[in-house]
């Protein structure tokens, strides 16, 4: 039979990570008191909103990677450049007839 009980060490250095979330939280909160233990609860909303702005982050980087790649691609090869060129100017005419005073810019 062992004299010690095992996993003492796992159990102190879990009580020191204890200890120092502890100190976190109150110097967060201000609270003062060693007896005070503070217990920090997620709700609902706080996580959906957490991981929607997450989420969301996620798909505008990967839509500008995409375009960037694409642009990159456009300009390096001539047909696609060519195409491209088209379609601006075509953008632009529109929009000179829907907003006249770009037409005073070219």
């Amino acid at each position: 039979m062992s004299k010690y009980k095992k996993g003492i060490v796992e159990d102190i250095k879990k009580e020191k990570v204890f200890e120092e979330n502890q100190q976190h939280l109150k110097d967060k909160y201000n609270m003062t008191g060693e007896a005070v233990v503070i217990v920090e609860k997620n709700n609902l909303l706080k996580y959906l909103i957490k991981y929607g702005v997450a989420l969301i982050r996620l798909v505008v980087t990967i839509a500008i990677l995409v375009l960037a790649t694409l642009g990159v691609l456009t300009i390096v090869y001539p047909n696609s450049r060519h195409a491209l060129l088209f379609v601006l100017e075509d953008i632009y005419s529109q929009m000179c007839v829907y907003l006249p005073f770009l037409s005073s810019l070219r």
